[in-house]
C-alpha cells in the first residue's frame, strides 16, 4: 500500500498542535516583555514629552494592524482551500449521481479522494490555528529581541 505524504496524517496535527502550543506560550512571554519595555518608554515620555522615543511609540499600533491583516490572509487562505475541497467533493457527487455505472477505478479514486479531503477537514482547524498565529509570532518575537532585557533606555 503506497501513501501519499503529500496529504496531512494525524501524527501532522498532533505536531502542528504541540507548536501552536508552544508558540502561544512564547507569544504571552514576550507580549510582557514588549508591554514592560513600552511602558516604560511611555511613563519616560509622558515626564519628558521632548525627548520621548516616538519612533518605537509610533510602531505600536501599525505592527498590530499589519500583522491582525496577515492574519485574516492566512485565514482565507485557509478558507479557500477548503471551498475547493467542497467543490472537489460535489464534483464527485455529481459523478456517482450522473447515471453510470462507476468502474472500480473510478470508485477507488472517488474513494480515496474522499478519504484524504476528510482528513483535511479533520485536520483543518490545526493548520488554521497555526497558520493565523504566525504573523502575531513574528512581530512579538521579533520586537521582544529588540526591546529585551538591557535593551531599552530610558530617555527621560
Amino acid at each position: 500500500m503506497t501513501t501519499n505524504r503529500t496529504e496531512p496524517s494525524i501524527a501532522d496535527a498532533a505536531i502542528d498542535a504541540f507548536n501552536m502550543s508552544v508558540k502561544l506560550g512564547e507569544i504571552a512571554i514576550a507580549s510582557a516583555v514588549v508591554i514592560g519595555a513600552r511602558m516604560m518608554l511611555i511613563g519616560a515620555a509622558m515626564r519628558n514629552p521632548a525627548s520621548g522615543d516616538y519612533r518605537e511609540l509610533s510602531r505600536m499600533v501599525p505592527e498590530k494592524m499589519t500583522a491582525l491583516a496577515q492574519s485574516g490572509v492566512a485565514l482565507m487562505g485557509q478558507m479557500n482551500a477548503v471551498q475547493r475541497d467542497v467543490a472537489a467533493h460535489i464534483t464527485a457527487s455529481n459523478t456517482l449521481l450522473s447515471g453510470g455505472i462507476p468502474t472500480p477505478a473510478t470508485w477507488m479514486t472517488l474513494a480515496t479522494e474522499a478519504g484524504h479531503r476528510g482528513t483535511r477537514a479533520m485536520l483543518w482547524p490545526f493548520a488554521t490555528g497555526d497558520a493565523a498565529i504566525a504573523p502575531v509570532y513574528r512581530t512579538v518575537t521579533s520586537n521582544a529581541r529588540r526591546l529585551g532585557p538591557g535593551k531599552v533606555t530610558r530617555k527621560g
